[in-house]
């Protein structure tokens, strides 16, 4: 096992092969023009429905791919449909839009009040006085063995990560820092296990995960409704400080962006 620098978790070495290959195709893709900046800003625009439903959907929001294209493109009120649900929907479209900025400007670290700012748009008109909040009670997990510590270790066990997030997103560093994949999962992971906020923690996880993507030139990696029994696997044996299962996880995910990345630059360049 290979441990990841600054951060309380190791990944089998056979997968560090996997992820440095991913890492060399993204780089011929950048060199050749297939992952420019404004492709991928293009693309993720497209995919932004998608990621918006499976990210919901993983936490139990009923909508289906097409009312949450309704609610976020068209701004339609669904007759029928939960308040709570189209509310999510509407928060995590205004979220992606905050990440997208977040991702044009990698001069700076990401910081704390980042975090807090996403939290602040997924849980806004839901939750508004938690919103941006760290949590002042105690929760679990459901389905999960993990205990997240208790609300007043939360701020320290927080500024612990966010000075491991800084070093690893200062723009002077995090390019020879480690492999932005596994950097984006161990940022997720150490994020849900900390679960600073009362709600919504893993729709921010997820976000940050892609915000960390994003910055290093990487597709967007969608953990899709059909994974969430893989994923939550993944994140409970990262309990245990092992990071493979949900790295392996990311990166088929942001694999499967490439391919998809990939025949769609070659259709764009053969108009």
């Amino acid at each position: 096992m290979a441990s990841v620098v600054g951060a309380p978790y190791e990944i089998d070495d056979a997968l560090l092969a996997k992820v440095t290959a991913i890492a060399d195709r993204v780089t011929s893709m950048r060199a050749s023009g297939a992952l420019s900046p404004e492709f991928l800003a293009r693309l993720r625009r497209f995919f932004k429905i998608k990621n918006i439903y499976n990210s919901n959907a993983i936490e139990g929001n009923l909508l289906d791919i097409g009312e949450t294209r309704l609610v976020v493109e068209q701004g339609l009120t669904l007759t029928g449909k939960s308040l709570k649900d189209q509310a999510e929907a509407r928060n995590l479209s205004e979220a992606i839009d905050f990440l997208e900025e977040l991702a044009k400007d990698s001069s700076r670290p990401i910081i704390e009040a980042d975090i807090r700012q996403l939290h602040f748009f997924v849980l806004k008109n839901i939750r508004d006085d938690d919103a941006g909040r760290y949590r002042a009670v105690a929760v679990e997990i459901s389905g999960s063995q993990f205990k997240p510590p208790q609300p007043e270790s939360v701020p320290s066990q927080m500024e612990e990560f966010c000075r491991w997030l800084e070093v690893a997103t200062t723009p002077a560093i995090h390019g020879s820092f480690e492999n932005p994949l596994v950097v984006a999962a161990a940022a997720h992971a150490w994020f849900v296990t900390v679960h600073p906020f009362i709600d919504g923690n893993g729709r921010v996880g997820r976000l940050l995960l892609n915000l960390l993507l994003m910055r290093s030139g990487y597709p967007i990696a969608i953990i899709t409704k059909a994974d969430r029994e893989r994923y939550y696997d993944s994140l409970e044996l990262s309990q245990s400080s092992d990071l493979t299962a949900l790295t392996s996880l990311i990166s088929e995910c942001v694999e499967e962006s490439l391919e998809e990345y990939e025949g769609r630059s070659s259709r764009a360049a053969s108009t």
